[in-house]
């Protein structure tokens, strides 16, 4: 978007030295729809970049997502298999969710970063 800005600024700038003559009504619509064309242009062209940017970006962020969610699973799985096969007194029920409870928190920041991480 910075690059957006930027165009648009040089754009800005340049048909404010082409000012049209106030008297002619012709000379500044050509000239308001010129500058509108031009605006147009560069906020295409930084849709597409962006887009370019998050197209490339997307399998990394793909990837990580998938690397938070195979490392929680596997605590998971490590949390259960050590409460599995026996009737839990109320003090390890209670244990057991506050740990489930810090691993769906960790895999929730994990994905956040993920996400973050991968973006332009």
């Amino acid at each position: 978007m910075q690059h957006y800005d930027a165009e648009s600024m040089r754009i800005q700038r340049e048909f404010g030295q082409k000012l049209p003559n106030p008297d002619s009504t012709e000379q500044k619509q050509s000239w308001a729809k010129s500058l509108q064309s031009a605006m147009a242009l560069a906020a295409k062209n930084a849709e597409a970049c962006v887009a370019q940017a998050n197209k490339a970006t997307q399998p990394q962020r793909m990837a990580a997502q998938q690397g938070c969610a195979e490392q929680s699973h596997r605590a998971a799985e490590e949390l259960a298999r050590r409460y599995r096969g026996r009737t839990l007194t109320t003090a390890e029920q209670a244990a057991y969710r506050d740990e489930e409870t810090q691993l769906l928190d960790a895999r929730q920041a994990c994905m956040v970063r993920a996400l973050q991480a991968g973006k332009p």
